[in-house]
């Protein structure tokens, strides 16, 4: 089945209720103990769809193998910002839960997750938080709030990440899940109360797996760390412009 150019699936994305998204690059045995735990614990119902985001043929062709009556897409190597967009577009779901793929499931937990978005009381979910550390506290000051959702595990509609645009793709690997929390919270207008974690989730995140081989890691982490800085800065400054108007 071909979705666009240079992209390629194997299996169906179908208009389900939801879809997990697992992005990929290189590091295809983690992508494949996530995949089969996550079929072990949520057989059915799961949809599953693998953004490959410009691993070595060696390693597609892994997950290929290991996985081949799962939906896999592949994109030119642009950054896991890039690949979460790409998963979005192909969907046809209405929530999306966009997975790290160095997470083991070792039970059911979509429906938990997903259920307060059911009800409309949030705008995001996810599986763990973080107090946000690393871009200066007269910026942290100005945001909506200070604590976040990790990006390894986060839910929401897929009609609220059309509106505001999806993911920015200039943030490659980093911050991007900080800055599209921010702006579902800008949109709704809403503070950090409107990100719900849900604890207790029987997963196993083995943290930093997935990018641990990124040769110039750091370098992008200082890159998109920039960005984000320049980017909210302007933004609050022209908020609070427009406030004083």
């Amino acid at each position: 089945m071909r979705i666009g150019a240079g992209d390629e699936c194997v299996g169906s994305v179908d208009a389900s209720d939801y879809t997990i998204v697992i992005p990929q690059h290189n590091e295809a045995t983690l992508t494949v103990e996530c995949v089969r735990s996550f079929r072990a614990a949520e057989q059915p119902s799961g949809r599953v769809l693998i953004v490959d985001d410009g691993s070595r043929p060696s390693e597609l062709g892994m997950t290929q193998r290991a996985l081949s009556s799962e939906c896999i897409l592949r994109q030119r190597h642009q950054g896991v910002s890039a690949a979460w967009n790409l998963g979005a577009r192909t969907c046809a779901s209405q929530y999306l839960v966009f997975l790290n793929n160095d997470v083991v499931s070792r039970g059911p937990w979509v429906e938990e997750l997903l259920m307060p978005l059911r009800r409309g009381e949030v705008v995001m979910t996810g599986a763990a938080c973080r107090r946000e550390t690393a871009v200066g506290r007269e910026l942290l000051s100005q945001l909506r709030t200070a604590c976040f959702l990790e990006g390894w595990c986060l839910a929401l509609s897929a009609a609220l990440l059309q509106q505001i645009g999806g993911f920015d793709e200039s943030l490659r690997l980093y911050f991007s899940d900080t800055d599209v929390q921010l702006r579902l919270l800008e949109s709704a207008g809403l503070d950090g109360d409107a990100l719900r974690v849900v604890s207790g989730l029987p997963l196993s995140h083995t943290g930093h797996c997935s990018t641990r081989r990124v040769p110039n890691r750091q370098e992008v982490w200082m890159r998109d760390r920039e960005r984000f800085v320049q980017k909210w800065t302007k933004r609050t400054a022209e908020s609070q412009r427009r406030g004083e108007r």
